[in-house]
């Protein structure tokens, strides 16, 4: 008879062992599915938020608008608020809306709408960011 120490140990690789293997058998069927990011032009950024998370944007770079489908206070709300608190990103969770304001040297990018989880704002984040990295 085995002692309960090993019944655990043995519990433990059979259930490891098994994780391993279906990762590996995944893998060589392709099964899994692996998200590809892709790089997004900063002028069909607003389109690819509207349509994939149902959030407004705006788009300065410098003073000038360059896309905006927010409301002209709101924009200077963000703009305000970003050059108050000096920094490059902030999050205001207000009433169930939630605005995003990212700014990278001249380019400022507002974004405003409802999100449903912190996954969502951090998907949101890196799709602006690496959108940004194309615009000088």
């Amino acid at each position: 008879m085995m002692g309960i120490f090993w019944e655990i140990i043995l519990s433990f690789v059979g259930v490891v062992a098994g994780f391993l293997v279906a990762e590996f058998v995944l893998d060589k069927i392709g099964v899994r599915i692996d998200t590809q990011k892709t790089k997004v032009s900063i002028n069909e950024l607003p389109d690819l938020l509207n349509r994939k998370f149902l959030v407004n944007c705006a788009i300065f770079i410098g003073e000038k608008k360059k896309f905006s489908n927010l409301e002209e206070h709101e924009i200077a709300e963000m703009k305000k608020l970003v050059e108050e608190t000096n920094c490059n990103e902030i999050a205001i969770f207000k009433e169930g809306n939630c605005k995003l304001a990212v700014r990278d040297g001249k380019v400022l990018v507002c974004v405003r709408g409802r999100i449903i989880s912190m996954k969502d704002l951090a998907e949101i984040s890196g799709i602006i960011h690496r959108s940004l990295r194309g615009v000088g």
